[in-house]
């Protein structure tokens, strides 16, 4: 029998991302050769993969649930503190202080790869 989780600690599954955000994922994730480079995160092991989409599927879903998904023309222009406070207190909620800061750290690396013109200073101080 399944466990029953809470939403927000489960993630918008990828093919129900905005399409914004599926593109810049798989450009962020996008090998290079030696005429093109590599996306951000081209790099990361497939834990670590897993582990930022995970987070990132996380910040959407409470987006959706809020209103506040459709709103931005960019990935990063999600990124408000009013959006951070609002996610920040719905994970308190739900998990651990150490689960938390895990989600944040990375949140944080899903927004470095997206979007890397994002303000992530908003998240160091919750980190």
């Amino acid at each position: 029998m399944a466990r029953y989780r809470h939403p927000v600690t489960v993630g918008l599954p990828f093919e129900q991302w905005p399409a914004l955000d599926q593109e810049a994922w798989s450009v962020a994730n996008q090998t290079g050769d030696l005429l093109r480079g590599s996306g951000p995160a081209a790099g990361w092991r497939p834990k670590t993969r897993r582990t930022v989409r995970k987070a990132y599927g996380n910040w959407l879903c409470y987006l959706e649930q809020t209103g506040q998904l459709k709103d931005a023309a960019s990935v990063g222009r999600r990124l408000t503190a009013e959006n951070l406070t609002g996610y920040i207190a719905a994970l308190r909620a739900r998990v651990s202080a150490r689960t938390a800061v895990t989600q944040l750290r990375s949140l944080s690396q899903a927004f470095l790869a997206l979007d890397p013109d994002a303000d992530r200073d908003l998240l160091k101080p919750a980190i």
